[in-house]
């Protein structure tokens, strides 16, 4: 029997695959196969990812801006997203390390490796 898609399952594919769940597990849960998946839902599959990562982007950079206090957000929340956008997009970091470029030597004395 010939697979018919619908716009319900044209949906489904979409999220599923928008959340991460791979091609093989989309296949099992629609009942059909990996090829069969990919022709008539290659459009979900390509665009899922793309579009939920653009919303959610969206989302941090209007919080990260300061936008969305406007919005109900808390300062505190928009902090937070400021931070996270620092780090992952300006590769700002946080660190404990004291970080030296010169040469130091260090002797240790068999009195001290007793310790």
């Amino acid at each position: 029997m010939a697979h018919k898609p619908t716009n319900e399952l044209r949906a489904q594919v979409f999220a599923l695959s928008s959340f991460g769940v791979n091609q093989d597990e989309i296949s099992a849960f629609l009942s059909v196969s990996d090829d069969t998946l990919r022709k008539y839902y290659a459009d979900e599959l390509t665009k899922a990812k793309t579009e939920r990562n653009a919303e959610v982007a969206s989302f941090l950079y209007r919080s990260a801006s300061g936008a969305s206090i406007a919005e109900g957000a808390s300062y505190s929340d928009c902090l937070k997203a400021a931070m996270f956008w620092m780090k992952t997009r300006a590769q700002w970091r946080e660190t404990n390390n004291l970080e030296h470029t010169g040469g130091i030597a260090l002797t240790v004395t068999q009195d001290d490796a007793e310790l």
